[in-house]
């Protein structure tokens, strides 16, 4: 038995963020901000009007339409426990802490004890299609931690969603990531 395949788990998008990476950095820090709870998480809604100014999401709205897009915060030394998600198959995400240190794994089980675990380790201002349905935690070492997320509109399988994306030429080949 070996660990998830990256690709089965996520894929990274060939746009970089724009100017919502920074947008999304200012609001998570302000002191200010109005967090909602969400799933074990605080969330902040964005309004859909980043849909149209990031060319990314532009794209990716077109073939599939986003419902929501907001910011998730974890708090300081916390862990998420390993699960699947009930409410979506498929997600984009983009991690927006840069001086933290955190982990967010997949698994495979092995026995009632011990997985195989696959890492995304985020790059700075990237988006990752994610695949909700595969065993997955995020570990946060360190100060709180802030990402980026959106929901589908529509609950779409991961490898449909991957297939869309790479057929229309917006993810990055299994080979290059």
């Amino acid at each position: 038995m070996v660990a998830p395949a990256a690709e089965d788990c996520f894929a990274l998008l060939k746009q970089p963020a724009c100017g919502l990476l920074e947008h999304c950095r200012q609001l998570a820090t302000n002191p200010e901000a109005f967090w909602l709870p969400h799933f074990g998480f605080q969330a902040m809604a964005l309004t859909r009007d980043w849909i149209a100014r990031e060319p990314a999401l532009l794209a990716i709205e077109t073939i599939c339409p986003i419902a929501q897009l907001g910011i998730l915060r974890m708090p300081d030394h916390w862990a998420y426990q390993w699960h699947r998600d009930e409410n979506r198959l498929a997600c984009i995400n983009m991690l927006l802490s840069s001086d933290h240190h955190s982990h967010t794994l997949f698994g495979q089980s092995i026995n009632s004890t011990n997985m195989h675990c696959r890492e995304l380790a985020y790059e700075p201002g990237r988006y990752y299609l994610f695949n909700n349905q595969i065993p997955h935690t995020v570990i946060n070492l360190d100060v709180e931690r802030h990402l980026f997320s959106l929901e589908f509109a529509e609950a779409v399988p991961y490898g449909e969603l991957r297939q869309s994306l790479a057929s229309a030429g917006l993810l990055v080949p299994a080979e290059s990531e």
